[in-house]
């Protein structure tokens, strides 16, 4: 496989090494690198030598791996770059239908995806008519009152996420934005349509108290979690009070009390505010040094 290059100012002194083996007419060389590319030469690779004994196995450990190079002057590289995008300017039109109608786009360019956990229900919406692709997750053609959609057009899909893009693209093509939609961009759209509508579900939460008091709380167990780092296991024990304020406490201590308590039962527990923090669009206060009283 050739590797490329651009060059500016036509310097190609850095290739001087290379064998030259022809320049056509846009100015652009083509050279052979005969060192292998994959042990730099030395016929060997010493982190390798486990499997017989290193050798490269690319050049068979001669060293030598012929590999075409292909350098450009800037100029002509910029020319080849303006063809290459009004090519795909003109193909366009085609390209977008196509991939609209493969997304599950109606001829209007229009479909209504389906916020939430559709799984669970995954056998309700196709009783009602919705459509599954990997992209969109499940959608209707025309808006379905009976479950929560969100409107994609063709035109709110288009480079969501590369304004530098659709600055260019703009320019070549005198306003218009006619280049190929592309599947990273609708996944990622999609994706955070979804997130959207999951934080607009959260009940708003609150921080408790400021950083540093001394606190005692009457607090619910939610879950409680575990992870092992290098210097021994943590435990992570997530309580809410009674005005749903959320708080963590992790501690490697493993307090016997704890071990008795299940989940919803209630603890009476001095500690200090040591930060707040948010946990997907949940606020949460941390303590840390706590004790628990009853």
């Amino acid at each position: 496989m050739a590797r490329e290059y651009v060059v500016e100012n036509n310097d190609f002194s850095e290739f001087e090494r290379l064998t030259l083996d022809r320049v056509d007419r846009n100015g652009t060389h083509y050279y052979t690198d005969c060192k292998c590319p994959k042990c730099g030469g030395t016929g060997n690779i010493y982190y390798y030598a486990h499997v017989e004994g290193g050798v490269c196995f690319l050049c068979g450990g001669s060293g030598v791996h012929p590999t075409q190079v292909i350098v450009r002057r800037a100029e002509y590289q910029r020319e080849l770059d303006a063809k290459r995008l009004e090519r795909a300017r003109k193909a366009a039109p085609a390209v977008n239908a196509a991939f609209l109608e493969r997304e599950g786009f109606s001829k209007d360019g229009k479909t209504y995806i389906v916020l939430g956990d559709t799984y669970a229900i995954r056998e309700d919406l196709k009783a009602a008519g919705a459509k599954f692709s990997y992209n969109l997750g499940w959608h209707f053609p025309e808006p379905n009152p009976n479950y929560a959609t969100r409107e994609i057009t063709k035109d709110t899909i288009v480079f969501q996420n590369d304004e530098e893009t659709v600055t260019v693209l703009r320019e070549l093509t005198n306003g218009m934005l006619d280049w190929p939609y592309d599947v990273y961009y609708l996944q990622e759209y999609v994706k955070r349509l979804q997130e959207e509508y999951k934080a607009s579900l959260m009940p708003e939460t609150k921080f408790f108290g400021e950083l540093g008091q001394k606190v005692e709380l009457t607090l619910a167990l939610d879950r409680r979690s575990f992870f092992d780092t290098q210097w021994g296991s943590t435990a992570i024990y997530a309580f809410t009070d009674a005005e749903d304020h959320h708080f963590i406490w992790k501690t490697a201590s493993w307090p016997d009390a704890l071990t008795k308590v299940n989940e919803g039962d209630s603890i009476v527990l001095k500690g200090t505010i040591k930060e707040h923090n948010e946990y997907k669009g949940c606020k949460q206060t941390v303590l840390t040094r706590c004790k628990i009283v009853a």
